[in-house]
């Protein structure tokens, strides 16, 4: 896979994966009494915090394989299965606990700062974005060093891209929220969740299909 193939992986499951509609929507309800100044410094900390914390998994996610004897195929096509139920959530709008569940909503909006806990983690940064960004660096190349480290660059900007995007998207959360309304939201919403339902499918596929080679053995 060359650099510019796999960034146009990376980049929409990265950004789709972190959900912004859903992000705008949290972040509107945490920050209800918040000044504007007050809501921009939150949306830039939270999300500081969640490239820190992708970054963090992507780059440990070596050392976690190896201390559970994972295979890299099996993660992918374990991670490829939650991202897929995850895409087909959001093609039914159903908000997935995976993400964020109510008690801990409830809990951030008795809290002062809400930046890193909930919104940084597990809002943006949960279970399912770790996973992606794990598995986005399994399919990182590791025959060609120079390819995978451009690989690897391209995935770390990526992320910072996608977060980005998101910290304006939460700034602007009320205005693209009265500006998509709900049937709007709904629609963006299912799209995102159908481009992660392909991309978690493919990431199954190269599972299974970097396993061919053992079954064929043991035949």
């Amino acid at each position: 896979m060359s650099v510019a193939d796999y960034i146009f992986i990376a980049f929409p499951a990265m950004f789709v994966i972190l959900n912004p509609f859903s992000a705008a929507s949290s972040f509107l309800t945490l920050t209800a009494n918040q000044s504007e100044a007050e809501q921009m410094f939150t949306a830039k900390k939270a999300c500081v915090t969640a490239f820190i914390v992708l970054v963090l998994f992507a780059l440990t996610g070596h050392v976690i394989f190896k201390m559970f004897n994972i295979t890299l195929q099996a993660f992918r096509i374990a991670g490829g299965i939650i991202m897929f139920i995850i895409g087909l959530n959001m093609l039914n709008m159903r908000p997935t606990r995976m993400k964020q569940t109510e008690e801990e909503m409830e809990e951030g909006l008795q809290k002062n700062d809400v930046a890193i806990v909930p919104l940084g983690i597990p809002m943006l940064s949960g279970p399912g974005a770790i996973t992606t960004m794990m598995v986005l660096m399994t399919e990182i190349d590791k025959k060609s060093t120079l390819n995978g480290i451009f690989q690897m660059a391209g995935l770390f900007i990526s992320c910072a891209l996608s977060l980005v995007l998101i910290y304006f998207i939460m700034i602007h959360s009320r205005r693209l929220m009265e500006w998509l309304k709900i049937t709007g939201v709904g629609v963006m919403t299912r799209i995102m969740g159908l481009i992660l339902t392909v991309i978690a499918t493919q990431f199954v596929i190269n599972g299974v299909k970097d396993l061919l080679p053992e079954f064929a053995r043991l035949l």
